[in-house]
């Protein structure tokens, strides 16, 4: 099975420091991810200060400076994406050589520090990788789905993070909204959607219409194909890659029906953006 994502894992462990004392600063060599269960404790990256507590997740960078002071019970997971050699007695606070940067600019547009909304879900991947066997976690077929799986929410749960609260008073269609927001990259129907409203289908999409003007399908392809260009535009993922991070298994379809609303395909709106920036 292909991922879109494939890199090998350095280091996994849950961690637990229950002294406050301070770490020296220390440059960043890989792709560091920590998903906070207990903690208690401020970070600074890039001398940036964050207040990190239950549900955070941190995310740190090649050639980053960071340090922190407190305490704290996380899941620690390093990545490397540049498939360089690597010791097997590797540790974050050892590593030698920095990880050249992953050739992909949304790490650019991921929060250092953010707190996601799929609590249950993060915990669930991190118990499932700490099942593997550490020896030979990169020699088992389920690390690669579960990091997969992984990285797929960290992008969703970053996105989220940039938008704006929703202020409609509708609860039922702010439950719509919210899943649309959270879950778009899935394959989503009226019918899931009524059932989170708990509301038929006629009544859902009548009253979803009195607040948004559009039905709740049209505004989940609005929420994806908004998303596809923000990827498009930010960064060099492949095409395909960017339909399927906006829920379009098919490459073909997706570009097409980006080209019948936008009347451009992906590629040359890709173009037209990275040029302007220029």
């Amino acid at each position: 099975m292909k991922y879109i994502y494939t890199p090998y894992v350095l280091q996994f462990m849950r961690f637990k420091h229950e002294f406050n004392i301070e770490s020296s600063v220390r440059k960043v060599m890989d792709y560091e991810f920590d998903f906070c269960v207990n903690c208690d404790r401020e970070m600074w990256i890039d001398g940036k200060n964050y207040q990190l507590e239950q549900g955070c997740f941190v995310i740190r960078k090649p050639g980053q400076l960071a340090h922190s002071n407190g305490i704290f019970d996380c899941y620690m997971l390093t990545l490397d994406f540049s498939n360089r050699p690597v010791s097997e007695s590797y540790s974050r606070n050892t590593a030698a050589q920095m990880q050249e940067p992953f050739d992909s600019l949304i790490w650019d547009v991921l929060p250092s520090v953010f707190k996601p909304l799929h609590y249950d879900s993060y915990i669930k991947i991190f118990e499932q990788l700490l099942s593997v066997n550490e020896m030979n976690i990169n020699e088992n077929a389920k690390t690669g789905l579960l990091i997969n799986e992984l990285l797929h929410l960290v992008i969703a749960d970053a996105y989220s993070y940039y938008l704006p609260s929703d202020t409609k008073s509708e609860t039922p269609i702010n439950e719509v909204c919210s899943y649309i927001k959270n879950h778009f990259a899935e394959k989503i129907t009226l019918e899931d959607l009524a059932g989170i409203a708990h509301l038929n289908k006629n009544h859902l999409v009548r009253q979803f219409k009195k607040v948004y003007g559009i039905s709740p399908i049209s505004y989940l392809i609005k929420f994806r194909l908004d998303y596809a260009k923000k990827l498009l535009a930010e960064s060099n993922l492949p095409i395909k890659t960017v339909a399927a991070h906006c829920g379009y298994s098919d490459p073909s379809f997706f570009t097409s029906y980006f080209k019948t609303i936008f009347h451009i395909s992906p590629a040359e709106y890709r173009r037209s953006q990275q040029t302007n920036t220029q």
